[in-house]
């Protein structure tokens, strides 16, 4: 006798990728090379721009690093059914399922890392993880991802894991810029005061190469909030906007023209670091900005209340000598024309020099905390 089993084609997928993400995960995650004494580290996050600057730098003090890029997994690979933007959403369900799934393979390395995304931290945070958790808070503490919310986050218990880690002594928070730890503490958290931005460790790409355009970011304020490319063009300036070229590409560029959305982005300290000149609007212009209808910024609401711009890397003033700020179109035109693109250059690298070796020694201090 025949019995015929009907399996939707859902399923049947999702069963296919699960399995072969099983033998096929070293072909999505990057592991550095390591020898029997090496320090073996996890990192989970969202971000290519982080997985990069986390593996030099855990690279630097001795560490091999597998990244879990998570875009990047196999479909369903994490949590065993889900895929996609959804899986910022951290409920306690999904912590359970990804924990259940691969507490083998976490418990086998030395020390464990998230990035960009706070909330992984609760799948080891719910499930009594002994061994180190770094929690690199790089975007707030309590990001969601609304329009694939599929659970209850964030939630109660969600906060009172991240309050009750405070005091567990494997637990390490580090903010990536001060505004993360400001953001949290409006909130009623405490991550402590170590902050560590990105550096770009080691970048040093800078083309010999100039081709007298400036680049337009392709990002939402530089064309659906206006299109800066052809305002530009009729002010005189020879622009190009399109994909993010290489860094070494980048670098042969005159400048970057770019109206900032967010606090903190690990990029631009790539760019830094290879001498790449931004174009900003100035501190009262920005303020402007943020009035205007359709303006993006990942926390406008906060800078309109309560005017938090000085906390983000644009408008740091230990910065200011480094990004050229404009009050106007007029005055941007004005600053590309006399500007001494080679000196600022120069200014830049020289800050990007001191500022690089500060930050490792950040690092090197957490490290030889977390790995002695």
């Amino acid at each position: 006798m025949l019995f015929f089993l009907f399996i939707s084609r859902e399923v049947i997928v999702s069963r296919f990728f699960s399995i072969l993400a099983l033998f096929f995960i070293p072909l999505f995650a990057f592991t550095e090379s390591e020898s029997p004494k090496t320090k073996r580290v996890l990192h989970l996050t969202f971000n290519k721009a982080y997985a990069t600057e986390f593996t030099k730098i855990a690279k630097e003090f001795g560490c091999s690093v597998t990244n879990w890029l998570i875009p990047a997994l196999p479909p369903c690979f994490l949590d065993g059914v889900s895929s996609g933007n959804v899986l910022y959403n951290i409920t306690h369900e999904r912590a359970q399922r990804i924990w259940d799934r691969h507490r083998a393979t976490f418990e086998s390395f030395d020390l464990i890392c998230v990035t960009d995304s706070t909330a992984l931290s609760r799948i080891f945070l719910q499930n009594g993880y002994t061994k180190p958790l770094l929690v690199w808070i790089c975007r707030p503490f309590d990001y969601a991802d609304t329009s694939t919310l599929d659970g209850p986050f964030p939630d109660v218990e969600y906060y009172d894991l991240l309050l009750a880690a405070r005091n567990l002594p494997n637990v390490t928070f580090v903010a990536s810029s001060p505004y993360m730890l400001h953001y949290a503490g409006l909130r009623g958290m405490d991550f402590g005061d170590l902050i560590i931005p990105p550096c770009a460790l080691n970048t040093s790409l800078r083309s010999t190469k100039k081709n007298g355009k400036f680049y337009v970011p392709p990002y939402h304020n530089e064309t659906t909030f206006m299109n800066l490319t052809t305002h530009l063009q009729k002010l005189g300036l020879d622009i190009y906007n399109g994909d993010l070229p290489r860094l070494f590409d980048l670098s042969g560029y005159k400048g970057v023209v770019h109206l900032p959305c967010d606090y903190s982005a690990a990029s631009l300290f790539e760019h830094l670091s290879a001498g790449i000149i931004y174009f900003l609007p100035s501190p009262t212009l920005f303020e402007d900005l943020l009035t205007s209808k359709n303006y993006f910024h990942e926390q406008l609401n906060e800078l309109l209340d309560h005017q938090f711009s000085e906390l983000s890397e644009w408008y740091d003033p230990a910065r200011s000598e480094i990004f050229v700020y404009f009050d106007s179109w007029e005055d941007l035109i004005d600053k590309i024309h006399s500007l001494d693109y080679e000196a600022q250059k120069e200014k830049i690298l020289a800050y990007m020099s001191e500022y690089q070796k500060e930050i490792k020694n950040r690092w090197q201090k957490l490290f030889q905390t977390l790995l002695p």
